[in-house]
């Protein structure tokens, strides 16, 4: 099924408390194997404020992003990495990107899989400034997530 996520748009980010119902939502019967949430305030055209749970993980930092657009990717390891390569430079300078893999190298589909984080951090170092990183240890694999700024 790949790594769903439910995305919330409202109108006060500041009005709702993810810790209280983040794991409420995320193990809701109607997500068998969990869910990630986004809450997304709109501010204008080119600013947002985002809080984000990932599943099992609830450290997440609130942000806040201005002038850019954001890129979503929660399956780089079904990806060709020169389209990847591709997207990334098409955009603008100071788009958020937030692209996620994987080291689960056992699916034939995953054809685009890394090792480890320091890994995928590495392969988008050249068109990403300020990456965050992290990762989610599951029984038979990694999970790797990093947010990053389109360079000039």
């Amino acid at each position: 099924m790949g790594n769903p996520h439910l995305v919330f748009l409202v109108n006060s980010l500041e009005e709702i408390d993810l810790l209280k119902y983040g794991e409420k939502i995320e193990k809701n019967e109607l997500f068998i194997d969990g869910i990630n949430i986004e809450i997304v305030e709109i501010i204008n055209k080119r600013k947002l404020k985002i809080k984000f749970w990932e599943r099992d993980i609830k450290d997440f930092p609130d942000k806040e992003y201005s002038n850019s657009d954001i890129i979503i990717n929660t399956s780089c390891e079904h990806l060709h990495q020169q389209t990847i390569y591709d997207t990334i430079d098409k955009l603008e300078r100071g788009t958020l990107v937030v692209l996620q893999s994987n080291n689960y190298h056992k699916l034939q589909e995953h054809i685009n899989t890394v090792k480890d984080l320091q890994e995928f951090v590495s392969q988008y170092q050249s068109r990403l400034i300020n990456i965050e990183m992290y990762e989610k240890d599951f029984l038979e694999y990694k999970r790797f997530m990093i947010l990053g700024l389109k360079r000039w």
